[in-house]
Order: C-alpha cells, then structure tokens, then sequence
C-alpha cells in the first residue's frame, strides 16, 4: 500500500514547474557541461608544462580517456584514474616547485571532485534548485581555501 498526501493527512506537496514564484534552477546537462571544462582545464594544465613530446603524448591519451571516462559516467572510477594520472603526470614532467600551476590544479581537482560526485547524483534531464547545491559549493570552497592555504605555508616554509 502506498501512502499519498490524502490518506497521511499532510498537506500536499506544492506544485514545481518554472512558474514565477518557483526558484532557480540548474540543468543536469549544464552541471555535466561543467564538469567538462575542469577536466579539460586539469587535462590542459597538466600538459601546458611538461617536457618530453612521446611521454607527453601518452600522458595526454591516459588523462583524455580518464577525463572523457569521468564526463560520461561521473560515478565510474574515471574520476579517480584522471586525478592520479594527473598528479603523476605533474610530478614525473613538471618541476618539483610549487608554483600558480600547483595551486591551479590543486583547486581544479577539488572541483573536478566535487562535480563528479554532484553529476553522479543528478541525471542529465533534471533541474535542480541552486539552493540545494549551497551546501555542496559551500564545502568546495571551504575545501580550496584550506588546501590553497596549505600550498601557500609549505611555499613559504620551503
């Protein structure tokens, strides 16, 4: 038996739609379209800096296809393949300073995280309501702040 708003007494649930009084909402398929472009942006910044055009090559193919991987199916482990092979790739061909690219791709992972686990949740053809992703955007940002502050102490301790 299933219980609907007339036979528990509550009151029923108002009406959604995009009328005037209904609040903003965001498209699954444009969240998605987010997580694309900081793929992208780690796939770029991770190769913008490197040196060795045939082990660049290899690295781009292995980030390409855990990035494409991770826009598609956002609750694969795609995210997870793209972000290791990002700070490897970093560490075997960029230098050992921390510098703007480092803290870059440190904030850029962060909301690659983040987006793929919100894209996971939210399927293409939904609206969600900006308030409901406040919380999220509140943790990605209290999460950037605290490792960019990090970079920045090790930056000036080293």
């Amino acid at each position: 038996m299933t219980l609907s708003a007339s036979t528990t007494g509550a009151d029923p649930a108002p009406p959604t739609g995009d009328g005037p009084s209904s609040p903003p909402a965001v498209a699954g398929w444009l969240l998605r379209g987010g997580l694309a472009l900081a793929v992208l942006a780690v796939v770029v910044l991770t190769l913008v800096g490197g040196s060795g055009t045939g082990a660049l090559t290899v690295a781009g193919l292995v980030l390409l296809a855990a990035g494409v991987a991770t826009v598609v199916r956002p609750d694969s482990p795609g995210a997870v393949f793209l972000l290791l092979a990002a700070m490897a790739a970093h560490l075997m061909f960029d230098s050992a300073e921390i510098d703007v690219g480092v803290a870059l791709l440190a904030a850029l992972i962060a909301v690659v995280h983040q987006l793929a686990g919100i894209c996971a949740a939210i399927p293409l053809d939904a609206r969600v309501d900006v308030s409901a992703l406040r919380p999220a955007a509140l943790r990605l940002v209290v999460a950037i702040v605290v490792v960019e502050l990090g970079i920045v102490l090790v930056t000036l301790i080293g």
